[in-house]
Parts: structure tokens; C-alpha cells; sequence
């Protein structure tokens, strides 16, 4: 979970953030930058990448609830590509139903052919489309700054030295969305570059949202999205039945004392937990925390789920008591649906 507390409630909607490059780019230092500085992510300074397997993280980031998830490096000396792209198709199930970027993380001065290899097997994997919704940063912006050659150069001066190809993909197919990354920056000046990717990241939306895309997607996204919204009922159904239990024990507890002041702690204990049952309750929560099980979403994806709803129609196709089990069962749901509804609207 997020070092964040869960109470706050950002005024803006939430923003789903990808991290994409080759392994030693700096991706995981830029994500704890973005996510104010925090140690979300284990970082290496070279060699081996130390993101083995997808991990998300989130904090609220300029009043939006930001969610990044930091993929494994390619080329990777320790996996072979095609282990690491099934692991980053587990992003699919963490961003659903989609990611509002993409970022492609480049080391600063050193944008090689695998840097391009890296892009493509993105491309491919994720479609062409994924550059509608793509943001160029180039990290270690530092370590480019303390070469004396370029003391009074920008990052579009940068941007003229590459080979045609990938100044053709930066100005043409992602528009010109790039930031630099000076990691090493703190406070102030730190927050100043992640607001200047926050305001690229807007622009952008906004102009995907012209062609309805708000966030990008494709067939698996879609089919994620379904599953997850049917694992999310089952979850909030769980809570909500270990909830009751809860609330009937401590009422039970509270009609059977007879001191007063025990009463009124009791009573007080039981409004504490109502607060506490109705964050957890709450569906950005219970969705945040399932998309942090992604295998457990996979095996599950050919599994019924069986809801309220699922178990009437079990009810309505099984013959026999198994089948008026699955019916009274149904019935069970929805009244605990019903209470919890009364109890924690």
C-alpha cells in the first residue's frame, strides 16, 4: 500500500502512469520523483535492473491521485525479452482500464538504438496508438548539465543532435511531449519539473479526450476492466459480510453492559469502526487494492465469479436443493447489500 493515508480525496480525477525504457534509464528514480520523492520503488545505479517484476505505487501528486507502474527493464541481463514483455502485459491488469500515459524514460546523452529496440517492442506489443498518449523524459538531466559543453543548451537543443529517426518520433508521433529530469534536485525545484510533466500530461488529455480516448485502451484493457469490476464486488460482498459480523458483535456487546460509562465507550468504539469500515468499503479503495493483485485477477479471469446476482441465476439453472441453496444464498447477498447501504451511504 501507499505511504499515503487513503482519506484524502483529490479534487481531480485519478491518473494512471506507465513507465517504460530500457533497463538503467532511470525509470524507477523518476517514478519516486514524480511520486514526491518517496521511496516507492528500489532503484540501481547500474547495471542489473533491479524492477524484477511490475510494481505499482501512488500518492497525490499536484491534487491528482497518481498511480504509477514501474516495468521491468528490457534487455535485462538476467531475463530474456519475451519473460519480461509477459510480465509488463501484467500492467494491463494494475492500469485498467487504461494508463493516461506513458512514459518513455531515456537517458540523457545516451539515446541508442536499444533505447529505439526498447520503444518498438512497446510498440508492437501495445500497438501504434500508444504514441497518442506517450511523454518523452529524459533523465540524468543532471549529469548532462555538468558537462561544460553544455552549460547554456536545453533540452530542444539536445533533441536537434539525434539521428532523424528519433527526432521524427519525438516531433511527429509524440508531438514534441518531452521533459527533463534533473533526479538529484529536491524541494521546490524538484516539484517544479513534475508540474511541468503534470501540465504536458494535461495538455495531452485533453486533446485525447477531443477524440473520446481519455485514457488509452485496447481489446485486453477492455476485458480487464470487466473482470476487475466483478472481483470488486466479490471483494466489497467480503468486507461487507466480515463488517456485519463485526457491527452485530459490538451491538451485542453494548445491549449487554450495564455500566454506562462502558456504554458510551462502546458506542463510541463502534462509531470509530463505522468510519473505519466506510473507507474501506469505499470502491476506489477496494478497486486500488485488488488491481495490486494482478496474478491473483489472471487465474481468476476464467474462474466465475459468483455475486448476488450469480448466485440467483446458479439458482434458476441447478435443479434440486443445491439449486434453492444457491437461491437463499442469492437472497443472503442482497440483504447484507441492503444493510450495509443503510448503515454506510
Amino acid at each position: 500500500m501507499s505511504k499515503q493515508l487513503q482519506t484524502s480525496r483529490p479534487s481531480k480525477k485519478p491518473l494512471r502512469l506507465v513507465l517504460i525504457g530500457k533497463t538503467g534509464a532511470g525509470k524507477s528514480k523518476t517514478g519516486n520523483v514524480i511520486l514526491n520523492n518517496d521511496t516507492h520503488f528500489q532503484c540501481a545505479s547500474q547495471g542489473s535492473s533491479l524492477t524484477q517484476v511490475c510494481k505499482s505505487s501512488d500518492a497525490i501528486v499536484s491534487e491528482n491521485w497518481v498511480t504509477i507502474v514501474d516495468t521491468p527493464g528490457l534487455f535485462d541481463t538476467k531475463k530474456n525479452n519475451q519473460e519480461i514483455l509477459d510480465e509488463i502485459t501484467k500492467c494491463i491488469w494494475m492500469t485498467a482500464p487504461g494508463p493516461h500515459a506513458f512514459l518513455f524514460v531515456v537517458r540523457i546523452g545516451r539515446f541508442t538504438t536499444e533505447d529505439l529496440s526498447t520503444l518498438e517492442l512497446f510498440v508492437k506489443h501495445f500497438g501504434e496508438n500508444i504514441f497518442k498518449f506517450m511523454v518523452v523524459i529524459f533523465a540524468h538531466y543532471d549529469d548532462w548539465k555538468r558537462d561544460g559543453v553544455n552549460d547554456h543548451s536545453d533540452i530542444k537543443d539536445f533533441v536537434k543532435t539525434l539521428s532523424l529517426k528519433l527526432q521524427n518520433i519525438i516531433k511527429n508521433k509524440c508531438k514534441d511531449r518531452i521533459v527533463a529530469f534533473d533526479n538529484t534536485l529536491k524541494g521546490f525545484e524538484s516539484r517544479s519539473q513534475v508540474s511541468e510533466l503534470m501540465s504536458i500530461i494535461d495538455v495531452m488529455n485533453k486533446s485525447n479526450m477531443k477524440d473520446e480516448n481519455e485514457y488509452y485502451s485496447n481489446g485486453d484493457y477492455k476485458k480487464a476492466h470487466v473482470v476487475i469490476q466483478k472481483e470488486v464486488m466479490m471483494e466489497k460482498y467480503n468486507l461487507e459480510r466480515q463488517c456485519f459480523r463485526e457491527e452485530a458483535k459490538m451491538q451485542r456487546q453494548i445491549e449487554e453492559a450495564t455500566d454506562e460509562k462502558v456504554k458510551k465507550s462502546l458506542a463510541k468504539k463502534q462509531d470509530e469502526c463505522r468510519l473505519k469500515w466506510k473507507e474501506r468499503l469505499n470502491e476506489t479503495n477496494i478497486q486500488r487494492n485488488v488491481q495490486r493483485q494482478p496474478v491473483r485477477i489472471i487465474v481468476l479471469k476464467n474462474v466465475l465469479e459468483i455475486g448476488s446476482a450469480g448466485l440467483g441465476v446458479l439458482g434458476d439453472i441447478i435443479p434440486g436443493p443445491v439449486g434453492i441453496g444457491f437461491k437463499i444464498a442469492a437472497t443472503v447477498a442482497g440483504i447484507f447489500s441492503n444493510i450495509f447501504n443503510s448503515i454506510y451511504k
